[in-house]
């Protein structure tokens, strides 16, 4: 019984783990190729954790929300856009 209530204690922490993206899923979402998120999460500049080889990165959303928060200017336009 102490198994069963290992494991079932397990099932419990994962419901609340944070969904992890793909590289695919985070730049669908951002509209650019995923070659670009690869070589901002190479860079740091994109915060992930890299599964191995095949299995690829994944990003959280909280990370994704940060990255996207620091490319923010003030007034909450993006870096880098001229204003109109």
């Amino acid at each position: 019984m102490v198994c069963y209530s290992l494991v079932e204690s397990r099932a419990e922490e994962r419901s609340n783990d944070v969904e992890l993206l793909t590289v695919a899923e985070v730049a669908e979402r951002l509209r650019v190729q995923p070659l670009t998120i690869r070589r901002w999460l190479k860079s740091g500049e994109l915060a992930g954790i890299q599964l191995g080889d095949r299995a690829g990165w994944r990003i959280s959303e909280d990370d994704l929300g940060r990255f996207l928060d620091q490319r923010r200017g003030p007034g909450g336009s993006e870096k880098g856009k001229a204003a109109a």
